[in-house]
């Protein structure tokens, strides 16, 4: 079971006082596999906060009259399984959680697990199951980062459906709290495609919780209405904590047209044609999203008199790859064949540079030549946790580790990082794969660098261990990618969150789960439908990016830090007006 210093902890970070502690301290006890008392641990709690959660959710949405396909799409992108872990490392609740001592013990699925199981004990803690206390909750420590901010222009917040909760220690039976309507607070942001708050947790003015939506306004009121006699709106007090309507649960945007025809006279023939178009993508591209990017393309392309995606990127091999994918493992890689590079990329990557240099804090953390594994280990595990826009900086630190410890030759050759072939015994034999046996003596030899006094029977190591092997292969896979298109293919990865915010859609897992087979068929597919344009790209990138990432950014700004992020938004991606924004 979980220790009670633990259990506290947790009680600070999610900001609610159980009445029955047992319920957090299952909560936090991770199931125990074969060999280890086998233990079901918060396996049951885990479904409980699942099931309610998502009925949670279901609610709001309904509320918002989402269409069934946006609520499909709205689910999956609040469910993420990165997404709860991001939230349990960045918390600091994976550090409060009783582990299994087997191999894996601190997965993904471990933590959206304990992240569940929490949900479901402060419901069962709940006297009356309330709605209002387990929103706080989620709010508090699912939600709170801004990287998952996600409001939609039109609905504004959904803080009007989190009431206000008063504290104290008693619950009548029958009390049913009006809603707490939060007064008319809004600072407008000079930039607006610029989030500063991407860096820190939270903003607030008087007490409010004050989130920005996609245009960067920030907001304290909602524009939804509802009537306070509905059920769902009554709540209960919960016990010493702050109201529950001061935090803010944030829906995702649905999808909106987001660039309109530049002529008027054109709307009827680009109208037509986007039908036409959109008719034609919707029997044969499963993903909403790229259906919706593709016909905004197609639009944009017409007006400018620019050949239309089918003649550029998105190629008959495209295509069917999208519709079809022969590899299932890269299934989640493919919207970058259409999405890497696009406009939304090159807002996004403007805003990046806009926040860097707003931010010193981001120096601490940036790339330099000749650092040591050991150092350049400490800031991979310190950007771990840390925004999106430091998660770019990570993957350089990962390929440059990778590229510093070897590189892609290592395993084929002397199997030994930071040394030459004469380091390990020549010609001994032994049992299984020699790519791995290579791949394996890589990472010892690392960890002699980077955990020098480490022994080598301890739990630590291994888990450690682990890491490294995984960082190698993330590493491997960036270096491919670098290696084919050019150190600014990475900044072409990025994209816009669903409240206009920069983020990047690729998750490390996304990276390195694909098979090698798999992997080197999804760079062919980017080389043949784009090869060119993306590394014509990727070097301009790069010229911006670079001074951004190393810290040495002068007083003069980029000319795409200038630029309207809407006449960014206008170009065609792949187009030489696109890349003219960039050089």
């Amino acid at each position: 079971m979980a220790s009670k210093a633990q259990v506290e902890m947790v009680e600070k970070i999610i900001d609610y006082r159980f009445a029955s502690k047992d319920y957090l301290h299952q909560a936090l006890t991770a199931a125990r596999g074969e060999g280890e008392d086998r233990d079901d641990g918060n396996r049951a709690l885990a479904q409980i906060g699942a099931h309610w959660f998502d009925t949670l959710l279901m609610i709001l949405l309904m509320r918002m009259g989402a269409s069934k396909e946006d609520k499909a799409n709205l689910r999956i992108e609040f469910t993420r399984k990165d997404h709860f872990t991001f939230a349990a490392k960045r918390t600091g609740i994976s550090q409060c959680i009783k582990y299994s001592s087997k191999p894996g013990s601190e997965s993904s699925t471990v933590l959206r697990y304990a992240i569940n199981a929490i949900i479901g004990a402060v419901l069962l803690d709940t006297a009356s199951h309330t709605i209002g206390t387990t929103l706080g909750v989620i709010t508090r420590y699912v939600y709170a980062d801004n990287d998952y901010t996600m409001i939609d222009p039109t609905f504004d917040s959904l803080s009007d459906l989190m009431p206000s909760i008063t504290e104290t220690d008693q619950i009548p039976p029958n009390l049913a709290t009006s809603v707490h309507h939060l007064s008319d607070a809004q600072l407008i942001c000079d930039d607006p495609f610029v989030n500063l708050s991407m860096f820190d947790s939270q903003m607030s003015t008087d007490g409010l919780s004050i989130i920005p939506d996609y245009a960067g306004v920030m907001t304290a009121e909602s524009s939804l209405s509802y009537s306070t006699d509905d059920p769902i709106i009554q709540t209960l007090p919960r016990q010493d904590s702050p109201a529950v309507s001061s935090l803010v649960l944030c829906s995702p945007r649905l999808p909106r047209a987001t660039i309109a025809p530049e002529s008027n006279h054109l709307q009827g023939s680009l109208k037509k044609r986007d039908e036409q178009a959109k008719s034609s993508a919707n029997t044969s591209i499963p993903d909403s999203t790229l259906r919706e990017f593709l016909n905004k393309e197609r639009m944009k392309c017409s007006a400018q008199h620019l050949p239309p995606p089918e003649e550029t990127y998105f190629t008959p091999e495209i295509h069917n790859a999208l519709r079809s994918p022969t590899h299932e493992s890269i299934k989640p890689l493919l919207p970058l064949l259409i999405t890497m590079g696009s406009p939304d990329a090159i807002v996004s990557l403007r805003g990046m540079i806009c926040n860097i240099r707003a931010q010193p804090s981001c120096h601490s953390c940036r790339l330099q030549d000749g650092l040591s594994p050991a150092r350049r280990y400490s800031l991979i595990e310190q950007l771990e946790h840390s925004a999106s826009t430091m998660q770019l900086m990570k993957w350089y630190h990962i390929y440059e580790l990778f590229r510093e410890c070897g590189g892609p030759d290592t395993v084929s050759s002397s199997g030994y990082a930071n040394s030459t072939p004469a380091s390990f015994p020549i010609g001994q034999k032994c049992l299984g794969n020699p790519v791995h046996h290579g791949d394996a003596n890589v990472s010892k030899t690392m960890m002699k660098d980077i955990f020098p006094d480490m022994d080598p029977s301890t739990d630590e190591y291994k888990k450690q261990f682990r890491r490294i092997q995984k960082l190698r292969k993330l590493g491997q896979r960036l270096h491919a990618l670098i290696d084919k298109f050019g150190k600014g293919i990475l900044g072409l990865m990025v994209g816009r969150s669903s409240s206009g915010g920069f983020d990047i859609p690729v998750s490390d897992t996304m990276l390195f789960k694909p098979t090698e087979g798999a992997f080197a068929c999804f760079i062919s597919l980017l080389e043949s439908s784009q090869g060119d344009s993306l590394r014509a790209f990727g070097d301009a990138v790069w010229g911006v990016l670079r001074p951004a990432l190393f810290g040495t950014l002068s007083g003069d700004v980029f000319d795409i830090e200038r630029l309207d992020p809407e006449y960014i938004l206008r170009q065609v991606k792949g187009s030489p007006g696109l890349l003219g924004i960039i050089c």
